[in-house]
C-alpha cells in the first residue's frame, strides 16, 4: 500500500480541501454527514507561580509549602492557610509534586503522605504508608508509586488507597521516574530497578551506585553514580550511553535522604545539577549538561556571598528548573549552621546562567532579618494544563495507507510531546485498522466504503482524554 506522511499543516489543508470539494454551506457531504474542521490548540494557561516544600524546623514545627509569584511576592505556610490552619503535613517534607487534578506531599514521619486538590485543600492524608516517606511519581491516571526508607508502596488514585509494597525492593528508595510503562527508581546498596507498571513487578536491576535519576524532555532516562552520568533508552534498555563528570559528581543523598539536585529542563537538551554537593547539604555551583552532545558546562553558575559577605549555599534539592519559564529555582542559604540557616533566599537564574531575581525568605522571628529554618527541600510547580487531540475527521482511501505524525495532532501547553502517552482503536465494523508505529498514527483502511470512527486516547501527567474520530473512507 501506499504510505503518506504529511505535517500538521497538510493534514488541516487535507481536511479543508475535503469540506470544500464534498460540502455544502451547512457543511454537509453529498451523504448528509457533517464534515468536522480540526480544531487548534487551546492557548497555554500560564502557572501564577511556583512552590517550595520544605522540611521545616524539626522538633519545632512540621512540613510546609510557600507560594511564590513570578514577580517573587511570597506566602507562607499555604497549605495550612488552605485548611484554616487545623492541618499540618507530616514532619520532614521531602516532595511535593503536581500529578493529575492532585498534589501529592511527601514526608518522612507522622502525616507521611498528603493528597490536596489544586487549592492546596486536604482530600486524604494517610500516616502509614509501610515506610517513613521520600517521594511520589505518578505512573497512571489510576495509580501512583510511594518510595519510602523500606522499598516503594503503590498508591490507588481513584480509591484513594494506598496499597502493598512492590515485591523484592526493601532497601531506601529515593528518585523515581515513569516512562514507557515502566518506573526506574534508585534503591540504595542495589542500585536501579525497573519495574514493569502494568504488573507492578520488578523486571530488572541495574547494580551498581546509582543515586538519583530523572527524566529528559525526550523521554530519555539519566541517571547519576558518583563521577558517571548515564543515558539509558527506555524502548531498549541495553542502549545505554556512559559519560565522565569527574569534576561535577552526582551525590547520592542517602544520609538524611533530600530528592537531590539533577533536574532536566522542558525545554532545551540541558540537564542541571549541584557540582560539588555534599551526602548531606551545600555545594555552592551549578553545572549544565548537554544531553544530546554530552558536553558539561562546569562554570555555569556559581552562587557566591550574601550582602553581608557570608558564602552561600544549597539546600535540599537546592534547585529544579520551572517546565514553563525554563528558568533555575535555586534554594539557597548562609553557608554552616548555628543561625546561619535561618538565612534563606529564593533565587531564579536563567537558562543562560543570568541572575532574574533573588527574594530573602522571611516568615519568622528568628533572626533580625525576619528570618526562619525553612530547611527548603524542593521547588515543584503548577500543571494547568491538559493534553488535547486535535484532529477531528480524517478522509481515506479505500485500501490506501494513511500516516499522519502524532506530534501533529497531540499537543499539552506545558507538557513536552514525548512525554505524552498515545494509544488508538481500531476503525469500527471491519473498516480496517488504526495502530501507532512510532510517533505515527497508522490508517489502515479496508475495501469498505463509509463512516466510521476510532478511539483515541492520551495521558500527560496524570491527565487523560479520550476522544472519538470520525474517520470517512471512500474510493
Amino acid at each position: 500500500m501506499k504510505k503518506t506522511i504529511l505535517t500538521r499543516s497538510l493534514v488541516f489543508s487535507l481536511l479543508a480541501f475535503t469540506i470544500a470539494c464534498s460540502s455544502n454551506d451547512d457543511n454537509q457531504n453529498e451523504n448528509g454527514f457533517k464534515i468536522i474542521p480540526p480544531s487548534q490548540p487551546s492557548p497555554l494557561i500560564q502557572p501564577s507561580g511556583f512552590y517550595i516544600a520544605n522540611e521545616d524546623w524539626y522538633s519545632h514545627d512540621k512540613g510546609t509549602i510557600n507560594f511564590l509569584d513570578y514577580g517573587l511576592n511570597r506566602k507562607y505556610r499555604i497549605y495550612r492557610e488552605a485548611n484554616n490552619n487545623k492541618d499540618s503535613l507530616g514532619a520532614t517534607t521531602t516532595m511535593g509534586v503536581a500529578f493529575g487534578e492532585n498534589y501529592y506531599l511527601v514526608s518522612k514521619q507522622f502525616e507521611r503522605f498528603v493528597v490536596t486538590d489544586k487549592n492546596f485543600k486536604k482530600v486524604k492524608v494517610f500516616s502509614d504508608i509501610n515506610g517513613d516517606g521520600r517521594s511520589f511519581v505518578g505512573v497512571s491516571d489510576t495509580k501512583g508509586y510511594i518510595s519510602t526508607q523500606n522499598g516503594i508502596t503503590i498508591y490507588h488514585i481513584n480509591s484513594k488507597s494506598i496499597g502493598q509494597n512492590i515485591a523484592g525492593i526493601n532497601s531506601q528508595t529515593g528518585n523515581m521516574v515513569y516512562v514507557d510503562g515502566k518506573v526506574y527508581a534508585s534503591v540504595q546498596g542495589v542500585g536501579l530497578v525497573i519495574i514493569n507498571t502494568d504488573t507492578d513487578m520488578v523486571i530488572g536491576t541495574k547494580p551498581g551506585k546509582y543515586n538519583q535519576v530523572t527524566l529528559d524532555k525526550n523521554g530519555i532516562v539519566w541517571a547519576g553514580k558518583g563521577k558517571e552520568i548515564e543515558r539509558i533508552n527506555p524502548k531498549d534498555d541495553k542502549d545505554i550511553k556512559t559519560y565522565p563528570i569527574t569534576n561535577a559528581p552526582i551525590e547520592g543523598k542517602w544520609g538524611a535522604w533530600s530528592p537531590g539536585s539533577m533536574s532536566p529542563s522542558m525545554k532545551e537538551d540541558a540537564i542541571y545539577w549541584i557540582a560539588n554537593d555534599g551526602a548531606w547539604n551545600g555545594g555552592n555551583k551549578v553545572v549544565k549538561f548537554n544531553t544530546q552532545t554530552g558536553e558539561l558546562n562546569s562554570d555555569f553558575y556559581t552562587l557566591g556571598q550574601d550582602d553581608m559577605g557570608n558564602k552561600l549555599e544549597f539546600y535540599g534539592a537546592g534547585l529544579r528548573v520551572d517546565p514553563v519559564k525554563d528558568d533555575l529555582v535555586l534554594a539557597i542559604k548562609r553557608s554552616g549552621w548555628g543561625s546561619n540557616p535561618s538565612y534563606n533566599w529564593t533565587r531564579i537564574v536563567s537558562n543562560t546562567g543570568a541572575l532574574k531575581g533573588q527574594v530573602f525568605m522571611e516568615g519568622g522571628t528568628v533572626n533580625e532579618a525576619k528570618g526562619y529554618y525553612w530547611f527548603p527541600s524542593i521547588p515543584f510547580f503548577q500543571d494547568n494544563n491538559a493534553p488535547e487531540i486535535l484532529v477531528n475527521q480524517i478522509v481515506l482511501k479505500a485500501n490506501k495507507e494513511f500516516r499522519v505524525a502524532l506530534k501533529d495532532i497531540v499537543v499539552d501547553q506545558d507538557s513536552p510531546y514525548a512525554l505524552i502517552e498515545k494509544s488508538v482503536k481500531n476503525l469500527e465494523n471491519e473498516f480496517g485498522y488504526a495502530t501507532i508505529e512510532g510517533d505515527e498514527l497508522v490508517l489502515k483502511p479496508s475495501s469498505k466504503i463509509g463512516k466510521t470512527a476510532m478511539s483515541m486516547t492520551v495521558i500527560s501527567n496524570g491527565k487523560k482524554v479520550q476522544k472519538n474520530v470520525e474517520v470517512w473512507v471512500r474510493e
